[in-house]
This record gives structure tokens, sequence and C-alpha cells, in this order.
């Protein structure tokens, strides 16, 4: 007698069933048994199963990232449901998969972490960075000129974009 066994899929398989995950809280989960969604293509190819996290936006910076011992890919969308997903980005992580994106207040966002083809565990976690002191023009810095000393180095991480301005984009 000859018995395969059954893998039943994770309870978050499918996107209306998303565990929430907040800033800074790495949760641990599995594409084990996980089945492929019919979603549009954002920023790597789904070829293995996946799960659904979902969170609200705080107007911070984020870094999301799914760290694995097998290939995990993180797809990151916004959308009013799930039926109504619009691509934010992504990236196809050989192991390890870091997305950046900057997150809109009280913009509701759907993270898809999916395997690339193999099945297995990993830890998804949301970095978020709240924007610097002198993000604005009312907080600018005011830059030491020291005699001798030809720049000073400064980090635009987790700056945000004023009117009119272009997106600074990851520092």
């Amino acid at each position: 007698l000859n018995i395969a066994s059954c893998v039943l899929p994770p309870p978050n398989d499918i996107c209306a069933n998303a565990f929430d995950i907040v800033c800074n809280t790495p949760l641990n989960g599995t594409t084990a048994g996980a089945s492929t969604d019919p979603i549009p293509f954002c920023g790597t190819t789904q070829s293995g199963g996946s799960v659904w996290y979902s969170f609200i936006g705080t107007g911070e910076f984020v870094i999301a990232t799914a760290t694995s011992q097998v290939n995990t890919n993180l797809s990151i969308y916004t959308g009013a449901s799930c039926g109504l997903l619009s691509c934010v980005t992504g990236d196809a992580g050989f192991p390890n998969s870091e997305a950046f994106f900057q997150g809109n207040l009280g913009q509701q966002y759907w993270v898809m972490v999916h395997a690339d083809n193999t099945a297995g565990s990993f830890t998804v976690n949301l970095e978020c960075i709240p924007p610097p002191a002198n993000d604005g023009p009312c907080g600018a810095e005011d830059v030491p000129l020291v005699a001798g000393v030809g720049s000073v180095t400064f980090s635009n991480v987790g700056a945000t974009a004023d009117v009119d301005e272009v997106s600074p984009g990851p520092g």
C-alpha cells in the first residue's frame, strides 16, 4: 500500500486571505502547498506557488524583503481589493528578494511572496523608514563649510518628493 503525502495549502494561499503585516515585524511563512495566482506580471514572473500579505501604507519609504533557502520572489501591488491590483514593484531573488518603494499614507498594499519552482519556508519583513527631519525645504540643514574639506556626505534614504519635484528614489 502506497499512500502519497498531502500538503494542504497555507491559509494565505489566496489574496482574499492575505495575512496582515506591519512594519519592522518579520513573519515566517511557507509556499509549500501554495497555488499559483492568475494575476498580472509585477517585476518578476510567477513560476511557483504564492502566498499573500497586506498592509496599509504609513507614508514611509518601504524596503520589503523575503529571505529564504530557496529562490523567493516578491511582487508588491496596490488596490482597493484583490480584484483591482496594480503593480508597484517586484524582485526576483536568488535566493532572497528585496523591493523598494515609497508608501503612500492610507494606501492598501498587497505583498505576494512566490516561489521560483521550489516551495519552501521564508521570512518576510517590511522595513519602514520615516522621512528625514530635513525632508522639506523648511527643515533644510546648514551645510558646514570647513577649510580644506571638499565634500560632505548626506543621505536621502526615506526622502519624499516635494510638489513639482522629481521623486528622489531610494538613497
